[in-house]
């Protein structure tokens, strides 16, 4: 049975006390891009690419949020410029325990819903991960996945399988805002799946 979810502990070195250092709005409001794959939500879906392909930078933003390649290794990733910005995000990417691929802010606004769908490729069992960091959320926000349902409390970490299908339903009133970033499996990750954790049914 795969993990569909599981909720990881943060480790101690990362500080996450004071929810004042996590700028992550601070001067970026005119650099969210809309989603690209517009019939898979209704409402406002907006992306913030942080690190990606070393190919892509200086290149279209677009490129940068939404063009990943699951063949490509951690030397062919590195953080954008607009991550200097943002001190503490990259601080925390920097000592997590995991090696980091690309990493994004995803803010989903209320009323809004991402569609049920698949993002193939991102399963432990293929040794790469998409773990979710909430910076800022509400509790009309619901993720559904894999048919369970998951709420996502601010500074929780979680392990979402994105391969299952899931969806997100906002019916709150204050924009939820995730740090997304897919990761190298290792054993530190693999050691975390124990509490808290949903397997799929076969």
């Amino acid at each position: 049975m795969d993990v569909i979810f599981s909720q990881l502990s943060v480790p101690e070195e990362l500080d996450l006390s004071n929810s004042e250092q996590w700028d992550f709005t601070q001067d970026n409001n005119g650099r969210w891009l809309t989603h690209v794959n517009k019939a898979c939500f209704e409402g406002e879906w907006l992306v913030l690419p942080l690190r990606g392909l070393v190919k892509h930078a200086g290149r279209s933003p677009i490129l940068q949020a939404f063009n990943f390649e699951e063949s490509a290794g951690p030397d062919d990733y590195e953080n954008y410029p607009i991550l200097d910005g943002l001190p503490h995000i990259a601080r925390f990417l920097r000592l997590f325990p995991c090696t980091v691929l690309s990493a994004r802010l995803m803010k989903l606004g209320p009323g809004s819903i991402i569609k049920p769908h698949c993002d193939h490729g991102l399963v432990l069992s293929e040794g790469q991960a998409r773990l979710h960091f909430c910076l800022q959320t509400d509790p009309g926000v619901e993720f559904i996945v894999g048919g369970r349902s998951l709420k996502i409390g601010e500074r929780e970490l979680w392990y979402i399988n994105a391969a299952a299908e899931h969806a997100v339903y906002h019916r709150g009133h204050t924009p939820r805002i995730h740090l997304v970033f897919d990761c190298i499996v290792n054993d530190w990750l693999m050691a975390q799946l124990q509490p808290n954790t949903e397997h799929e049914e076969r």
